[in-house]
């Protein structure tokens, strides 16, 4: 029985890269997000997953950051990445304990457990983005409600019920 071809391309890329960007285009209202499977192995760094802009856009952030943490940089509590796209910054924050690894990061958590981890040591942050008017992000008071919306926030507790 041979390797199946996206868990093929996936070792592939974190051999190459250091790190494989799983899309996920979102169904059931959830906007589309794409996260990260490798920076726990390649950088001792958490896994990070983004919501709510084109696929391709996404993945271009999280390379950034990647590139970033390669050179040292870490996220913490909350830590602001530069230009994260050109004229962009974005900001990330742990995801809640709750919200781990729930099912947004599957492939991640499922290769952490494969490596012979367990899972209570899988870490996660969430890249947030600004809104473009008026640079704020969806925690601030004034964000506009459809860049809240586009951005579900797994840095705070899971409520009962949800996914």
């Amino acid at each position: 029985m041979g390797i199946d071809p996206d868990e093929e391309r996936l070792r592939r890329n974190i051999r190459e890269f250091g790190w494989h960007g799983e899309w996920v285009a979102g169904a059931d209202g959830e906007p589309p997000f794409v996260y990260s499977v490798g920076f726990l192995e390649t950088l001792e760094a958490p896994e990070l997953i983004v919501f709510g802009l084109r696929l391709e856009v996404m993945h271009q952030m999280l390379t950034a950051v990647f590139r970033r943490m390669l050179a040292g940089a870490r996220p913490g509590a909350e830590t602001r990445w530069p230009d994260a796209l050109p004229g962009l910054d974005a900001v990330s924050r742990p995801v809640h304990s709750t919200q781990l690894p729930r099912g947004h990061f599957g492939r991640a958590a499922l290769r952490h457990v494969r490596r012979g981890l367990d899972l209570e040591s899988f870490r996660g942050a969430q890249l947030f983005w600004p809104s473009r008017i008026e640079g704020l992000y969806p925690w601030q008071d004034g964000c506009p409600e459809e860049v809240i919306a586009l951005q579900p926030r797994l840095d705070l507790p899971n409520v009962e019920g949800r996914a």
